[in-house]
């Protein structure tokens, strides 16, 4: 069973617009903070994993489908391993937290999408556990 869980918001809209939440998400344990936008829904962005960080993804445009591994071996994984497949709009305000040991492929399902990431390691920790593999491992080509 996964450990991959998505935490419920909500949209809140009147005549001022709207107010995008995730009450229930609290911040411990995130470090920093990036947003990715895919101007095309051709671009794949992955594979890459981290054994000891952990992330938080949030849909603020458009949409995305994601898939995520857990690796077998670091240095050798099968190519075997089926992904876990789960899909975030902006019309739905959820966050998906990805724990540490996970690599994900991710593509936009509408041009002009963008996702808001939190990583649990700062910079200097991150890319000292970086591991990248070809989208086309795992299926990630076909998302």
């Amino acid at each position: 069973m996964s450990d991959i869980r998505i935490v419920q918001g909500g949209i809140f809209r009147d005549h001022r617009g709207e107010l995008m939440h995730v009450n229930d998400f609290h911040l411990e344990g995130a470090h920093r903070y990036y947003i990715i936008k895919h101007d095309s829904t051709e671009v794949i962005r992955g594979w890459h994993g981290h054994q000891h960080e952990g992330k938080w993804f949030q849909c603020l445009q458009g949409g995305f489908r994601l898939a995520f591994v857990r690796p077998d071996n670091w240095e050798n994984p099968s190519p075997d391993l089926q992904p876990e497949i789960f899909t975030l709009t902006a019309a739905r305000s959820e966050l998906l937290c990805l724990p540490p040991g996970y690599a994900n492929c991710i593509r936009a399902t509408e041009p002009d999408s963008i996702l808001l990431v939190f990583s649990g390691k700062v910079l200097e920790e991150a890319v000292h556990d970086s591991w990248r593999w070809e989208p086309s491992m795992w299926g990630g080509d076909r998302l």
